[in-house]
């Protein structure tokens, strides 16, 4: 039956309410009453039934707005807002390009770069640069996306002069532009909602990370408690370390503050980045974080295929790839092989593969095969040109 009970709300369908109307005509103006949809009546049903339709529609919606698996849009937003979680916006990809050109020039900011593989590149100079100044015939300067939204810049892949200046002559890219993201899914803001449940509680490691985590320009937390007698890992006994990424553009003193009022009473926060924090009783507070380290890592892959994999193969393995790395490379987690080879399985015709690995700092090409052990205070990395897949 329709309506709301102990079971929750059930919704009368647009059939039903056509039926329910019917029934009522003929109840109050005679069985003989003509009810059928090419009927008089029938016609008028069935424009006060979709308008009554569209009212249990709204029952449902405003019934659903409190329930996290449900509620969608705006509505999803007010209800995860109760527990301190905020929808990520859309964000612009950045970094850094180089351009090249007669010593001297100047190049204002403003002025525009794209890319002749992708027509949706259109990246931002932020300030006005002069080429030759620190080294002949170029100079780097920082671009960020005239629009935000998903967009990846790989490694050379900037390099296209949308506003000519006399003297500029070309532009390129050494490593991969910092990703942009679309406004953060209902889905991905339900699942990070559930896991950031201890947001709104205090003197935990897990509530700790999930503020931190929760701030503008953080994307990764990682917080390590010592509970013994003795320092652990450099850190010192009775002691809590916070480790953030990325290492530059986050506002240290928001990131102080958001620690300061989480962590337990009586516990030191250790780290290698101080600040000062004023309590409410207008004490001065010392509290302490760290940036994790960046590790570099170096991955070739060999493939033997068959005729199923596609002509654009390598460069489908190569995006499978780099899209595990962004979302499986976080603070201290280790670079599995397995991880590798299961984002390869998306692509077609592949028999078999070689996979070499390493640090770049330990062996560049890399020589390795197994997992790489990342510390706790680290976070590793691989860029596009430290990506190789090659057909054999």
């Amino acid at each position: 039956m329709a309506g709301l009970d102990a079971t929750g709300l059930t919704i009368k369908r647009l059939e039903d309410i056509r039926a329910d109307m019917g029934s009522r005509l003929k109840v109050e103006l005679g069985g003989e009453a003509r009810t059928e949809p090419d009927a008089v009546l029938g016609h008028l049903i069935g424009v006060v039934a979709i308008s009554l339709s569209e009212v249990w529609q709204l029952c449902q919606y405003l019934y659903e707005a409190f329930d996290p698996d449900a509620a969608n849009g705006e509505a999803l937003d007010n209800v995860v807002g109760i527990i301190g979680v905020t929808r990520d916006p859309a964000t612009k990809a950045s970094g850094t390009v180089t351009l090249y050109g007669v010593d001297g020039t100047i190049v204002p900011a403003s002025s525009l770069v794209g890319s002749t593989l992708n027509d949706d590149v259109s990246l931002e100079t932020q300030t006005t640069v002069t080429i030759g100044a620190s080294v002949s015939g170029e100079v780097d300067v920082e671009v960020v996306a005239e629009v935000a939204g998903a967009l990846t810049v790989l490694a050379t892949e900037a390099d296209k002069i949308l506003t000519p200046v006399t003297g500029w002559s070309s532009v390129s890219n050494a490593a991969d532009l910092n990703p942009g993201y679309d406004v953060e899914s209902d889905a991905a803001l339900r699942l990070r909602a559930r896991e950031s449940l201890q947001i709104i509680g205090a003197g935990t490691d897990n509530a700790i990370r999930s503020r931190v985590e929760d701030l503008d320009d953080v994307t990764d937390c990682l917080v390590v408690s010592n509970r013994t007698m003795a320092t652990v890992n450099g850190v010192p006994p009775k002691a809590f370390h916070t480790i953030i990424w990325p290492n530059s553009g986050v506002d240290e003193d928001q990131v102080a503050a958001t620690i300061f009022i989480t962590m337990p009473a009586g516990i030191e926060p250790h780290g290698s980045v101080s600040k000062t924090v004023t309590d409410a009783q207008d004490q001065s507070q010392v509290v302490k974080f760290s940036y994790a380290t960046a590790v570099q890592i170096g991955v070739e892959i060999d493939l033997t295929v068959n005729s199923l994999f596609p002509a654009d193969g390598v460069s489908q393995v190569e995006a499978a790839v780099l899209a595990m790395a962004a979302d499986d490379f976080t603070i201290g987690a280790d670079v599995r092989t397995m991880a590798i080879v299961c984002a390869t399985n998306s692509v077609d015709g592949i028999v078999s593969m070689v996979l070499r690995l390493d640090k770049k700092s330990v062996a560049d090409p890399p020589v390795g095969s197994v997992n790489i052990v990342i510390d706790d205070d680290e976070i590793a990395e691989l860029d596009s040109s430290d990506l190789t897949v090659t057909v054999v």
